[in-house]
């Protein structure tokens, strides 16, 4: 990131911290600093195959863009695939939750607004996923990640999506990844 913080590059610095949340397959990069001023967050996620967030909700909105692979998504009840290129447009307030079911990592570069202090936010998301054991808690009601919830004001509904779901249609989603891009 520049001083002013106006550029920042595609390429990592090799002084930039990643986040990385294992329990979740998922490594997090700040793109741009909190701002007071309303800018918006900017996250790019990087996902191992199977990788994702749980079902959740928050105010905020997000628009995340496909760099790299293939994502179920679920955004208020509703299962579509997006693929590298896509723009995916959650409103505030919706349910949501993504699984990459690419064989590879995948990336997605996530637009937050209103802006949060997104590395307060996935800086305390993996301590409390690292206090958690190997798994997810079955009950998602574990007292660390309901004080997150309570103090990012969002809702974990369940656990993350499986890499092997339905589509809309009764479609498995693995015959639908096999489309070439």
């Amino acid at each position: 990131m520049n001083p002013r913080g106006l550029l920042s590059p595609s390429r990592p610095a090799r002084t930039e911290s990643v986040i990385r949340i294992p329990l979740l397959g998922m490594s997090v990069r700040i793109r741009t600093p909190p701002s007071a001023g309303g800018t918006p967050a900017i996250v790019e996620l990087l996902y191992a195959t199977g990788g994702g967030m749980p079902l959740w909700r928050r105010a905020e909105g997000e628009i995340v863009q496909i760099v790299t692979g293939r994502y179920l998504f679920e955004v208020d009840g509703e299962r579509f695939l997006a693929r590298r290129g896509d723009v995916v447009c959650v409103p505030g307030g919706a349910v949501r939750a993504c699984v990459n079911v690419t064989g590879t990592g995948a990336r997605q570069q996530v637009v937050v607004h209103p802006c949060l202090d997104a590395t307060a936010f996935f800086s305390e998301l993996a301590h409390v996923f690292a206090h958690n054991g190997d798994v997810l808690p079955d009950d998602m009601a574990a007292d660390a990640l309901k004080a997150f919830g309570e103090r990012w004001q969002i809702q974990f509904l369940g656990t993350p999506l499986a890499p092997d779901a339905r589509g809309p249609q009764g479609t498995p989603v693995a015959a639908a990844i096999l489309d070439p891009f």
